[in-house]
Protein backbone atom coordinates (compact mmCIF):
# COMPACT_ATOMS: atom_id res chain seq x y z
CA UNK A 1 0.00 0.00 0.00
CA UNK A 2 1.30 3.20 -0.93
CA UNK A 3 1.26 5.73 2.33
CA UNK A 4 -0.24 9.00 0.62
CA UNK A 5 0.00 11.05 3.52
CA UNK A 6 3.57 10.90 3.45
CA UNK A 7 3.75 12.23 0.42
CA UNK A 8 0.66 14.86 0.13
CA UNK A 9 1.34 16.60 3.41
CA UNK A 10 4.75 18.04 2.69
CA UNK A 11 3.90 18.98 -0.88
CA UNK A 12 0.85 20.85 0.44
CA UNK A 13 2.16 22.16 3.03
CA UNK A 14 5.27 23.36 0.88
CA UNK A 15 3.60 25.12 -1.40
CA UNK A 16 0.87 26.76 0.67
CA UNK A 17 4.22 28.67 2.42
CA UNK A 18 6.09 29.11 -1.03
CA UNK A 19 2.96 30.42 -2.60
CA UNK A 20 1.07 32.34 0.63
CA UNK A 21 -2.09 31.01 -0.86
CA UNK A 22 -4.57 28.74 0.48
CA UNK A 23 -3.69 24.78 -1.08
CA UNK A 24 -6.56 22.68 -0.86
CA UNK A 25 -8.12 19.81 -2.12
CA UNK A 26 -10.30 19.75 -5.40
CA UNK A 27 -13.77 18.24 -5.81
CA UNK A 28 -15.40 18.81 -2.26
CA UNK A 29 -18.71 19.69 -1.06
CA UNK A 30 -17.53 23.06 0.83
CA UNK A 31 -17.03 26.77 0.32
CA UNK A 32 -13.67 27.44 -1.87
CA UNK A 33 -11.50 30.20 -0.16
CA UNK A 34 -11.35 33.69 -1.52
CA UNK A 35 -9.27 34.17 -4.47
CA UNK A 36 -6.04 33.06 -5.24
CA UNK A 37 -5.95 29.52 -4.03
CA UNK A 38 -4.85 26.28 -5.42
CA UNK A 39 -6.26 22.82 -5.92
CA UNK A 40 -4.95 19.51 -5.76
CA UNK A 41 -6.41 16.27 -6.98
CA UNK A 42 -4.92 12.72 -7.05
CA UNK A 43 -5.52 11.40 -10.18
CA UNK A 44 -3.57 8.75 -10.50
CA UNK A 45 -3.14 6.52 -7.20
CA UNK A 46 -1.55 4.18 -8.85
CA UNK A 47 0.17 3.51 -12.02
CA UNK A 48 -0.37 0.49 -14.22
CA UNK A 49 2.63 -2.14 -13.34
CA UNK A 50 6.23 -0.98 -13.94
CA UNK A 51 7.88 -4.46 -12.50
CA UNK A 52 7.56 -6.95 -10.11
CA UNK A 53 8.04 -6.61 -6.33
CA UNK A 54 10.67 -7.54 -4.79
CA UNK A 55 11.25 -8.48 -0.89
CA UNK A 56 14.07 -6.04 0.46
CA UNK A 57 15.88 -6.74 3.67
CA UNK A 58 13.19 -5.26 5.85
CA UNK A 59 11.41 -8.11 4.75
CA UNK A 60 8.40 -5.85 2.85
CA UNK A 61 8.02 -6.41 -1.01
CA UNK A 62 7.66 -3.54 -2.90
CA UNK A 63 6.71 -2.39 -6.58
CA UNK A 64 7.54 1.07 -7.98
CA UNK A 65 4.32 3.11 -9.09
CA UNK A 66 4.01 6.61 -9.90
CA UNK A 67 1.24 8.71 -8.97
CA UNK A 68 -0.13 11.88 -11.12
CA UNK A 69 -1.43 14.79 -9.12
CA UNK A 70 -2.72 17.48 -10.70
CA UNK A 71 -2.90 21.30 -9.10
CA UNK A 72 -4.59 23.91 -10.10
CA UNK A 73 -4.70 28.08 -9.20
CA UNK A 74 -7.59 30.14 -9.24
CA UNK A 75 -8.33 33.73 -8.95
CA UNK A 76 -10.43 35.85 -10.66
CA UNK A 77 -7.81 38.04 -12.37
CA UNK A 78 -6.07 36.30 -15.07
CA UNK A 79 -2.12 37.09 -15.10
CA UNK A 80 -2.46 36.03 -10.96
CA UNK A 81 -3.62 33.13 -12.08
CA UNK A 82 -1.03 32.29 -14.89
CA UNK A 83 1.31 33.48 -12.44
CA UNK A 84 0.78 31.32 -9.52
CA UNK A 85 0.17 27.81 -11.40
CA UNK A 86 4.08 28.82 -12.74
CA UNK A 87 5.35 29.29 -9.36
CA UNK A 88 4.10 26.30 -7.85
CA UNK A 89 5.26 24.31 -11.23
CA UNK A 90 8.58 26.21 -10.45
CA UNK A 91 8.41 24.79 -6.41
CA UNK A 92 7.79 21.25 -7.46
CA UNK A 93 10.19 21.09 -10.17
CA UNK A 94 13.07 22.85 -8.14
CA UNK A 95 12.73 24.97 -5.54
CA UNK A 96 10.96 22.54 -3.48
CA UNK A 97 13.39 19.72 -3.97
CA UNK A 98 15.19 19.67 -0.75
CA UNK A 99 12.12 19.52 1.48
CA UNK A 100 11.17 16.74 -1.34
CA UNK A 101 13.76 14.45 -0.79
CA UNK A 102 13.79 15.28 2.63
CA UNK A 103 10.52 13.54 3.05
CA UNK A 104 11.23 11.08 0.32
CA UNK A 105 9.26 12.02 -2.58
CA UNK A 106 10.71 11.70 -5.55
CA UNK A 107 9.30 14.05 -8.51
CA UNK A 108 9.80 12.17 -11.88
CA UNK A 109 8.31 15.06 -14.30
CA UNK A 110 6.51 18.29 -14.18
CA UNK A 111 3.71 18.67 -17.35
CA UNK A 112 3.47 21.50 -18.68
CA UNK A 113 0.59 24.13 -17.76
CA UNK A 114 -2.51 24.37 -19.16
CA UNK A 115 -5.85 26.97 -18.98
CA UNK A 116 -8.85 25.18 -17.15
CA UNK A 117 -10.86 28.30 -16.73
CA UNK A 118 -14.25 28.17 -16.02
CA UNK A 119 -17.49 30.25 -16.39
CA UNK A 120 -18.79 30.30 -13.48
CA UNK A 121 -22.69 32.07 -13.84
CA UNK A 122 -21.94 35.51 -14.82
CA UNK A 123 -18.43 35.66 -13.14
CA UNK A 124 -15.14 34.39 -15.00
CA UNK A 125 -12.86 32.14 -12.79
CA UNK A 126 -9.53 31.68 -14.46
CA UNK A 127 -7.77 28.53 -13.55
CA UNK A 128 -4.22 27.44 -14.78
CA UNK A 129 -2.74 23.87 -13.99
CA UNK A 130 -0.45 21.05 -14.70
CA UNK A 131 0.04 17.21 -13.93
CA UNK A 132 2.66 16.13 -11.69
CA UNK A 133 4.57 12.72 -11.60
CA UNK A 134 5.90 10.79 -8.35
CA UNK A 135 8.06 8.03 -8.21
CA UNK A 136 6.58 5.56 -5.32
CA UNK A 137 6.44 2.22 -3.96
CA UNK A 138 3.32 0.40 -3.62
CA UNK A 139 4.60 -1.97 -0.19
CA UNK A 140 3.34 -5.04 1.40
CA UNK A 141 4.59 -4.80 5.02
CA UNK A 142 4.98 -8.70 5.12
CA UNK A 143 6.48 -10.81 2.46
CA UNK A 144 5.08 -13.68 4.58
CA UNK A 145 1.58 -12.61 3.14
CA UNK A 146 2.86 -13.61 -0.44
CA UNK A 147 4.71 -17.32 0.73
CA UNK A 148 8.40 -17.19 1.61
CA UNK A 149 11.19 -20.53 0.88
CA UNK A 150 11.82 -22.49 -2.46
CA UNK A 151 10.03 -24.94 -4.41
CA UNK A 152 12.10 -27.79 -2.95
CA UNK A 153 9.90 -30.70 -5.42
CA UNK A 154 8.35 -30.56 -8.40
CA UNK A 155 5.89 -33.14 -10.24
CA UNK A 156 6.24 -33.16 -13.84
CA UNK A 157 3.88 -36.08 -15.66
CA UNK A 158 5.09 -39.30 -13.50
CA UNK A 159 8.89 -37.47 -12.43
CA UNK A 160 9.42 -35.94 -9.28
CA UNK A 161 12.22 -33.24 -9.61
CA UNK A 162 13.97 -31.71 -6.94
CA UNK A 163 16.43 -29.13 -6.46
CA UNK A 164 19.40 -30.57 -7.27
CA UNK A 165 18.81 -32.28 -10.27
CA UNK A 166 20.79 -31.27 -13.24
CA UNK A 167 18.83 -29.23 -15.45
CA UNK A 168 20.53 -30.85 -18.77
CA UNK A 169 19.02 -33.93 -17.90
CA UNK A 170 15.63 -32.05 -16.82
CA UNK A 171 15.84 -30.38 -20.87
CA UNK A 172 16.70 -33.86 -22.04
CA UNK A 173 13.74 -35.32 -20.09
CA UNK A 174 11.38 -32.86 -21.04
CA UNK A 175 12.49 -32.95 -24.51
CA UNK A 176 11.72 -36.56 -25.08
CA UNK A 177 8.57 -36.23 -23.44
CA UNK A 178 7.43 -33.70 -25.89
CA UNK A 179 8.61 -35.94 -28.75
CA UNK A 180 6.31 -38.51 -27.33
CA UNK A 181 8.99 -40.69 -25.35
CA UNK A 182 8.39 -41.81 -22.29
Amino acid sequence: MIDFESIRKPIVKGLKDYLQCQVIRGNQNAPMPKFPYCTYNIITPESENKGTYGIYEDGKARKPVTLTLSFTSHSDDYAESVNLASKAREWLDYVGTTVLSDNNIDIESVGGITDRSNLLSVEYEYSYGFDCFISAFDVIESAEQIGEGEIKTAQIGEAAITQMEDYDELNERLEKRLDGVK
